[in-house]
């Protein structure tokens, strides 16, 4: 709707469709022209929804948006440009309450991928997350009964998560 409506002619639906753009998202949604047809088709859907992120303590935020990011890669949108795709698919990845942190960032405040991204790694993957990362592989001590071969890529694993989180594992 355009900004000189007159409020008073409007319809409660009308209103609160209004109003939901300036009011809900913190997440700003860039225009799409009318002569572009964007459209997620249900498969594409359905690997977005496969596994949800809640925000718990046990998931690995990085490799959630590393997995959305190879998700949306796979489909190409000729004339959407990749922040109007990843503002759009990346809140119907979240649940519970990460999709509670989404939905209450102030209005207007995210704009790009670049924001979301950092905003969200930031929420779900804070200093003290990354320092406890760094101690496990400096405490990395092989198992009793495990074999070299599998303490060495147990290691590695680690060390690959670190580094994949751009944290100095040195």
């Amino acid at each position: 709707m355009e900004d000189d409506v007159d409020i008073n002619t409007l319809t409660i639906e009308q209103y609160l469709a209004w109003v939901q753009d300036d009011i809900r998202p913190g997440v700003v949604k860039p225009k799409i022209g009318n002569d572009v047809k964007f459209e997620i088709n249900s498969n594409f859907m359905r690997e977005l929804r496969h596994k949800l992120f809640k925000g718990t303590d046990d998931e690995d935020a990085h490799e959630h948006v590393r997995r959305v990011l190879e998700i949306a890669d796979l489909f190409h949108f000729h004339g959407v440009t990749h922040d109007a795709v990843m503002l759009r698919v990346f809140t119907i990845t979240l649940k519970g309450h990460a999709l509670r942190w989404i939905n209450r960032l102030p209005a207007g405040l995210v704009t790009t991928w670049d924001l979301l991204e950092k905003a969200f790694i930031r929420q779900y993957c804070p200093p003290f997350k990354s320092a406890k990362k760094l101690e496990i592989i400096h405490k990395f001590k092989q198992e009793m009964h495990e074999t070299l071969y599998h303490a060495w890529e147990r290691y590695n694993d680690m060390r690959f998560k670190c580094l994949q989180h751009d944290l100095n594992c040195q």
